[in-house]
Parts: structure tokens; C-alpha cells; sequence
């Protein structure tokens, strides 16, 4: 059950504490070294280059082409994000101290190399599983 408490109630069992400060311009980082974000387009750009070495057709240059762009957008939009006016207070993270310190996670702290293997697995899945669909199809 619920009751209503009164302010001086409230005044008793509550605890003050200072108010901590916020940064008027939040780290815009994400907080992963760049390299990181390199292996994943190469792998996704990886995939692009598997299809299109196995089902290269004059039709399938457009979807290629566009599957590219996405790409491009989808990692240059947030690092075009990260370099903007006002100046970032943090600079991007460093491979050497990623691998010194890792990263903390939802789930914790997590090493530079459980990291990383958080970050690639589904990439290199998408490249693997282009590679088996090329070969399974040169096999048929």
C-alpha cells in the first residue's frame, strides 16, 4: 500500500546531495577507437565486393551501388556528427588505451578484445555468410 507523506516527512528521511555537473555539450566519441569502425566497414564493404564479384550483372550494379551509399551514410553521418562545432571535450579513444583499459558496457567492464569480438561478430557473420551463399550458388 501507498501513503501520502507530508513535507516534513519527506525533509526527515531524505538526503541532500550536490547537484553534478552537466556538460552543456555531450561527448559525441561513441566512445570505440576508429579502427574499430574501419574493420566494420571493411567487412561490410567486404560483402558488397563478395556479390558483386559472384552475381556481378549490368542490374545488380545499381543495388550494389546503393547498398555503398548506405554504408558511406551510415558511418560518415556520425562521424561527420562527432567532428562538429562546438569542439568535442573528448577526443576519439586511442587503440593502445582501449586495449589498456576496454570499455565499459551495459554489462559492465569489458576488455578490449571481448570488445571487439562484441563489435565484428555480426560483420564478418555478413561477409561468412556472403562468401557460403557465393559458393553454394558455383556449386549448383
Amino acid at each position: 500500500m501507498t501513503r501520502k507523506l507530508d513535507r516534513t516527512e519527506i525533509a526527515q528521511i531524505a538526503r541532500f546531495v550536490e547537484p553534478v555537473a552537466v556538460s552543456s555539450h555531450p561527448a559525441r566519441t561513441f566512445e570505440l577507437p576508429p579502427r574499430l569502425y574501419a574493420l566494420t566497414i571493411g567487412a561490410y564493404v567486404g560483402f558488397i565486393g563478395v556479390m558483386a564479384a559472384g552475381f556481378g550483372t549490368g542490374e545488380l550494379w545499381i543495388p550494389l551501388a546503393i547498398c555503398l551509399i548506405i554504408i558511406a551514410m551510415g558511418f560518415g553521418t556520425p562521424a561527420l556528427w562527432s567532428m562538429l562545432k562546438p569542439e568535442n571535450a573528448e577526443a576519439a579513444l586511442r587503440w593502445s588505451e582501449f586495449r589498456r583499459r576496454g570499455i565499459v558496457t551495459a554489462t559492465g567492464l569489458t576488455s578490449a578484445t571481448d570488445a571487439t569480438v562484441q563489435v565484428m561478430i555480426l560483420p564478418t557473420l555478413i561477409l561468412l555468410w556472403g562468401v557460403a551463399v557465393v559458393i553454394v550458388t558455383a556449386l549448383v
